[in-house]
């Protein structure tokens, strides 16, 4: 048994670690830019790097919304699809567009993180009060769904598109909760040490 619970906690502090030192590492030191961005972008890519609210982007999705129905007003279908949509007000507008469902996809993604964090933490709490009280086996069988949903929700993302400031909060996020079941995961190894120092 000992060796089981030796076992689980390395590979639980194994997985954290990599995930912590990959998380700092894209949050601090990772280049998100390229020598190529200024042939490759264009200024409204700079203008959604740089946005910091997602009622920032639908203003400016809204004006671009605006400036599109003035130009097809009072043209044929025919007209409209003659018009080039790789082009302004077109490739903003869609660019701004990515960039609001990327937004909300991170808006999201912080949410699960944190619902399914403490979701893993309620199972942590029940796993310890059954191996305490009633059952070995399975209090562990709850400990570890506790720490696997931590881990899991914590894991790396993909480094995307959209604005740097919702990635940052996304990154910012996972580096903390995964810091956190770090730290859990020492304390209940302190804690088991204690009970099995009890039970001896």
């Amino acid at each position: 048994m000992k060796i089981f619970k030796i076992v689980l906690v390395v590979i639980a502090l194994f997985t954290l670690n990599v995930q912590l030192v990959r998380h700092g590492y894209v949050r601090y030191f990772y280049n998100h830019e390229s020598v190529l961005d200024k042939y490759n972008k264009k200024n409204i890519d700079y203008q959604i790097e740089k946005i910091e609210s997602l009622d920032e982007l639908t203003k400016k999705y809204d004006l671009l919304d605006e400036q599109i129905k003035k130009l097809e007003e009072g043209k044929t279908q025919k007209q409209i699809n003659g018009i080039k949509k790789s082009e302004d007000p077109y490739y903003s507008h869609n660019k701004i567009e990515k960039a609001i469902t990327d937004w909300e996809a991170k808006q999201a993604k912080i949410k699960e993180i944190r619902i399914f964090w403490f979701a893993g933490l309620a199972l942590i709490i029940i796993g310890l009060i059954v191996y305490i009280r009633i059952e070995l086996w399975a209090g562990i069988a709850f400990i570890i769904s506790g720490i696997s949903e931590m881990i899991w929700w914590t894991s790396p993302s993909f480094v995307g598109e959209g604005t740097r400031s919702e990635f940052l909060r996304l990154l910012n996020t996972k580096l903390l909760y995964t810091a956190l079941t770090l730290v859990l995961v020492l304390l209940l190894w302190y804690i088991d040490k204690k009970i099995y120092k009890k039970l001896k």
